[in-house]
């Protein structure tokens, strides 16, 4: 979290979905990404977009999810938010697939996600 400024509204998540595809593909190994869920979602009375990919490559899965809220540059209250939720990393230094893969299939982590987002509160005068 930091104070929003104007350049946070110019484009929201998802209008950015290709550039982020690209990026998350470009060195990665996997060549199976999806995205599960993408949109607005309102969490904590915060009106954001979240991104949520799956990446499936033989026996190792990962999930990356994104909920990002641009903020209100003319309220300290409503922050510029990003928060990120990575289970599983790509094999490397000779890890295994068992070693790499998410702990959670795509149903665990996704209920995992939705837990942490729906437990966020904001606190009143913390700002």
């Amino acid at each position: 979290m930091r104070d929003a400024v104007e350049s946070d509204l110019k484009t929201g998540l998802t209008d950015r979905m290709p550039e982020l595809r690209q990026k998350l593909k470009q060195g990665n190994f996997f060549q199976y990404l999806r995205a599960l869920r993408e949109g607005k979602r309102h969490v904590a009375g915060m009106d954001g977009e979240e991104v949520l990919f799956a990446f499936k490559e033989g026996d190792v899965r990962l999930f990356r999810f994104y909920y990002l809220v641009p903020g209100n540059p003319a309220s300290v209250a409503q922050p510029h938010t990003e928060i990120q939720l990575r289970l599983g990393s790509v094999p490397s230094g000779g890890k295994s697939a068992a070693e790499s893969t998410s702990p959670l299939d795509e149903a665990g982590a996704v209920l995992l996600w939705d837990t942490l987002l729906n437990r966020m509160r904001l606190r009143p005068g913390a700002m």
